[in-house]
């Protein structure tokens, strides 16, 4: 996983963000980095979103992508965000419109973003200016390693909007991505070993 927090003229996210929500019936806890972060739910609330032609994973390029299907990796999220605890809301377009509707959305509803972007990574501002807007952590997630693509797909624009990127890692990067996220907002459980829950310090 790399830090993608480099400033760009200002647009750019530097270092782990947490949601500045209303205050709910939780108190706030301590993050990351000892930032305040509210949490207005009862659970943790994740929205991990994927784009174009991620309906299609399994059949699409098998060798750059893998068998796994998309569901198969919705019910392992589902499954691993129950056992830590979270709510998960997992969708899949290929309309941008459509991607750009659920960020502006989960600013109400979830207090962070684990999105696949897809071919969407690669040229779509309207992407980009929705997650700037977004208060909560946001990891970026790619199947393949993008940099060690082709040039097509090599360069994310997103990764400036984004707090971090996991790439590479296949299908298991969607657990590595929730994990961070959560460790982000501080709501892993308590019960995990503390290299788990907080890593180095």
């Amino acid at each position: 996983m790399t830090d993608a927090g480099a400033k760009d003229q200002g647009l750019g996210r530097s270092g782990p963000r947490h949601a500045a929500l209303p205050a709910g019936p939780e108190s706030a806890r301590t993050g990351v980095l000892g930032k305040r972060c509210e949490r207005p739910f009862a659970m943790t609330m994740l929205s991990v979103l994927n784009g174009p032609n991620l309906n299609l994973l399994g059949e699409r390029e098998p060798e750059i992508y893998g068998s796994t299907t998309l569901d198969s990796i919705r019910q392992s999220c589902e499954a691993f965000c129950a056992t830590l605890g979270a709510e998960l809301d997992f969708f899949q377009s290929n309309h941008e419109g459509d991607l750009v509707d659920r960020i502006q959305a989960a600013r109400q509803s979830a207090q962070a973003i684990v999105i696949n972007p897809a071919g969407l990574s690669f040229h779509s501002v309207p992407l980009f200016d929705a997650l700037k807007i977004f208060p909560g952590p946001i990891v970026e997630l790619h199947i393949s390693n993008i940099h060690a693509r082709d040039a097509l797909h090599r360069h994310s624009i997103l990764s400036r909007a984004a707090t971090g990127v996991v790439c590479g890692l296949g299908p298991y990067g969607y657990i590595v991505a929730i994990q961070a996220a959560l460790q982000m907002l501080d709501a892993l459980p308590e019960s995990l070993p503390e290299p788990i829950r907080v890593g180095p310090r």
